[in-house]
Parts: structure tokens; sequence; C-alpha cells
């Protein structure tokens, strides 16, 4: 099998040069004389040759198939020329089209055949009775408007004209971006052949031809023409705002825009550059993209700067775009920060009361502290700040302690906080001793009770003081509430003898202090002897006679 296929190849190429010796014979003219129809069919004939030619009779083997569709087409425009009666064309296309593509794409002995061949059908086709050879003539070509943008319908304007046969077509081809032939008919008018490139896309490349037939046939092109689609117009726009609107001495402002271009167009050029003036320089700061808006910020500036601002879009043609100048004033509408650390709000007061407060501001003026309407303190350092307050020649009662602070602009901050004055100390009543003074034993434990109340910030301490040396020393026992304002305090056993004396002390929450001593007399008692033998003996007696008096009376 793998002896026949070249064997048959062989064969193929050989029937098909004996075919053109054939032809050629046969068709050897004896004498001009030549038409139409004979001439198509030595065409045919000649598409026909090339069509059986073996792959070998090419110089490229390997486009062998291209070849012979590419020759077959070539002499497909002959016979069409030629029934169309455009006899030169068709000589100028058989010479200087096929001829040389036969002589450089087929090798010998098929070149020399073919060539042969071809000969013939030029004397054939020169035997004809010429009828108009001579194509229309393109006078100009216009195109309006000359540099086109995206959008726009070129129209393509073709002035034609032919002195014999007239003018049968004209036809305007043209290819986008070196795609596909676009062929459209041209239609006359007012004297010009007219057509209509419809709009394409910023930066596309559009190549262009004028075909103009007469009714012979014969065919004239124009001059190749082409253009660049353009993009003279500027971005778009369409939005933009400042956040916030009236911006702080310690806030960054964000300006967002919303530039566009239509999609045919050549594009908004990453990115656009938004320039703002800080009070002496311009800056520019490229602006972000997200979500179809662009974003730029414009950093914290001082208080009172008058801030300007513009905002730059570019293009992908060279196109800009800038916006009005937009300006803003810093401003400063930011209280002082103010704040009351002590005396704690709702707390009770005494004496003299250690204020602390705190007054901050960037443009701080000055700060005052005040009770009611009263002012205390002023000064102008920021920071904490302390004060004595001299609440004791205050009346009892609910005062507001108020921090204000000013800034450069105006701003006012104020904290405030009430507080209760109490200088009242609390009211001991008179104690109870149980034993009394008079019956304490020794080593009996005596306990003493007192009321203690306080209409202010209330009872703290309840202390039972006492001494045994005359005063010289002094023991603190702390008194136990019990029931409502009563507190109770026990004194330990002491022996007989021993003389004691006590008092009350009594603390508010405040640290008023009450003391109950009996107007500096103490509370005194003593602890009664032991009984003697005698005492004892005579206590018996007298009870004995006693009976004896009270049995005689009843006698």
């Amino acid at each position: 099998m793998q002896m026949q296929k070249p064997l048959a190849v062989g064969l193929v190429s050989v029937l098909a040069l004996l075919l053109i010796v054939q032809v050629t014979a046969v068709y050897s003219p004896k004498r001009c004389n030549g038409n139409t129809e004979s001439v198509v069919f030595l065409l045919q004939q000649l598409c026909g040759n090339f069509s059986v030619l073996p792959d070998e009779a090419f110089a490229k083997v390997k486009l062998a198939d291209v070849k012979r569709n590419v020759l077959c087409n070539k002499v497909n425009a002959v016979i069409y020329q030629v029934e169309a009666g455009a006899y030169e064309g068709a000589l100028n296309k058989l010479r200087n089209d096929v001829k040389k593509a036969v002589a450089g794409w087929i090798v010998s002995p098929w070149k020399e055949r073919l060539i042969s061949f071809i000969e013939y059908i030029i004397q054939r086709i020169k035997c004809i009775p010429p009828v108009d050879s001579t194509p229309p003539v393109i006078q100009r070509v216009l195109r309006c408007p000359d540099v086109p943008e995206y959008g726009d319908n070129v129209l393509i304007m073709a002035y034609v004209t032919d002195s014999e046969s007239g003018v049968a077509n004209v036809t305007l081809s043209y290819s986008v971006n070196s795609g596909e032939s676009v062929n459209l008919t041209m239609h006359e008018i007012d004297g010009l052949f007219e057509a209509v490139i419809p709009p394409e896309p910023y930066n596309t490349s559009v190549v262009y031809f004028v075909y103009a037939w007469d009714n012979a046939g014969n065919v004239a092109v124009s001059e190749a023409d082409s253009y660049i689609v353009n993009d003279f117009h500027s971005p778009v726009i369409s939005y933009i705002e400042r956040v916030p609107d009236s911006p702080n001495y310690n806030e960054t402002v964000s300006v967002f825009i919303n530039a566009t271009e239509p999609s045919s167009a050549s594009g908004v050029k990453e990115y656009p550059v938004l320039a703002y003036y800080n009070g002496s320089v311009w800056m520019n700061v490229t602006m972000s993209f997200q979500e179809g808006i662009y974003t730029g910020v414009i950093p914290e500036l001082p208080y009172g700067t008058v801030v300007k601002y513009r905002v730059y879009v570019f293009d992908n043609a060279g196109n800009w775009f800038v916006t009005d100048v937009y300006s803003y004033t810093v401003n400063d509408q930011f209280l002082p920060t103010v704040r009351i650390d002590a005396p704690v709000r709702g707390s009770y007061v005494a004496g003299c009361v250690n204020v602390s407060v705190y007054a901050y501001d960037d443009y701080f003026s000055k700060a005052e502290l005040m009770v009611n309407k009263t002012i205390l303190d002023s000064w102008s350092d920021v920071g904490f700040h302390a004060y004595v307050w001299n609440t004791s020649v205050l009346p009892d009662g609910v005062y507001t302690l108020k921090l204000k602070a000013y800034d450069d602009v105006g701003n006012i901050g104020v904290a405030e906080c009430s507080v209760t004055v109490d200088n009242t100390a609390p009211i001991i009543g008179v104690p109870y001793q149980n034993p009394n003074q008079t019956t304490v034993e020794p080593y009996q434990n005596v306990t003493v009770s007192v009321e203690v109340t306080d209409g202010g910030a209330g009872v703290r301490e309840v202390i039972l003081f006492y001494s045994v040396d005359d005063g010289q020393t002094w023991t603190n026992v702390s008194m136990d509430k019990t029931i409502g304002n009563f507190y109770v305090g026990v004194i330990k056993g002491f022996e007989s003898g021993i003389r004691v004396q006590y008092g009350i002390i009594a603390y508010d929450y405040v640290n008023n202090l009450a003391v109950e001593n009996n107007a500096g007399e103490y509370y005194v008692y003593t602890v009664i002897p032991e009984f003697s033998e005698f005492m004892i003996l005579f206590f018996m007696v007298a009870t004995l006679i006693a009976a004896a008096l009270v049995k005689r009376e009843k006698r």
C-alpha cells in the first residue's frame, strides 16, 4: 500500500500535464478570431487546470490547496471582467496578476505550460472587438468629518465620471482594525455618490476604498484612505461633594466625584487629581476609585485656614477637565473638654474641700470655677487645676459647682457637680448606764447606750471613751448601732473602788465631730467595795430585830 500512493500521485501529475498540453494544442490560433464566449470557455478551462494541479506542482507544497483556490478566484475575476466587456481590465489582470502568480507559485514543467496557455488566452482576448475599455474616473473622494470622533457617522462622498458607457455602480469598501471588509453601495445625490460608515469606538482604525464600474464592466479603484477614530471631548463630572461640609480643625475632608465618559470614548484615565491650597501652597492628591466614585482626602489643617480645592480629570485621549475652585474655612465646632473630678457628684462636703477639675482645648482661652453664681477661681492654663473651697462660711444646703471653659472661637464647655454642704455635727443624747452609777459591783461590765442623730450626711461612727486614771489616759470603744438611732458600748468591769469617767464622741460622714462629756464633767461612777464579815453580821442582826418588831406589832 505504501508503494501505491506515490505511483498514483505521479499518474495524476502526468495526466494534468498532458491535459494542459492538449488544450494548448487544440486552441493554437491560426488566425485572430476571438469572442466573449470562447474566451470565457478558455478561462474556465484554465481554472479547471489549476484545480487538478498536484501538490508537487507548487513551490510551497503545504500551501497547495490555498494557492489553487486563490488562482481560481483570480481567474473568476477575469471571467467577470470579460463578461462585463472590460477587456482591458481582463488583460491587465491576466498579465499582472494571474501570470505573475503562476510564475511565482508553480514549478516546472507545469509553470511553462500554464504560462503558454495564459498567453494564448491573452491573444484571444485581444482579438475581441473593443467596446468600452476605459474604466470610470474617480475624480475625488471626500470624507466628512475629516477627523471623525467616536459617535460620529462618517460620510464618504465620491465624484465619479465615465464619458463612454457611463457609471454603473459605485461601492464603498471599508475594514475596521484590519478586519473583514464591509461593502456598501453608494447612492448618487446631487452628482456625488455617498455612503455612511457607522460610528466606531475611540482609537479604531478604518481603511476604505471606492470601487467604480461602468456599464461595460470596467472598474476603477481609488487609493486607500484611512482615519483613526478620535476623542475630542473631556470627561464629564456629574457630581462633586465634600464631607464634612463644614470641617473642623482636627478633621480630614473627603472629596467625592463621579467622572464618566461614553462607553465608546477613550475612558477616564486613572486617576483624577485633587489639588488643594493649604493656606500657603497648592498640593496634589491622587484620587482613588471605589464603587464608581473617585475619592481624594485633604488632611487636617489648623483652625481658620481658608482651604481652596479643585479636581482635574483626564481621559486616555489627553482631554482634561477642571472643576471650579471650591473653598471652605476650617472651623472649630468642638467645645472645650471640661471635667470635675472632685468632689463626687451628690456627695456631702464640709469644711475646706479640695476641688479638682480638668479643662482642655487646642485653642484654649480661660476657665472659671463657680459655685452657684459666685466665681471662686479663674485661670488660663490647660490641664488639671486644684482649688480649696471653704464651705465653713456657708450655711448647710445644696450647692452647684460649675466649671466653664472658653476657647478662642467662643465655644464654651460646661461641667456641673451638685453637692450638699454639711457643717453641722451630729446630736448626742443623754447616755443611759446599766447598772447605774451607784450599783456597779467589782468586775461588772457597764453597758452605756445613747441616741445619736444627724440631719445631714449621717452618723458614720459613735465612740464611747473612758478613763480610770482621772483623764490621764483614755480608752475608746466603738459603739454598735441597735434599734433606730441608738448605739450601745460596753465598759469592762474593774475592781472595787475604781472611779470611771466616760463620754461619747460621734462623727458624721464628712467628719463633723460631736462630743458629749457632761459639760466637761464627764459621766462618773465608782465601783462599790465588797461586803466585810462585820457588815454581814450587822445586816443579819438588823434583820432579826426587824422581824421581832414586826411580830410584836402583830400581837
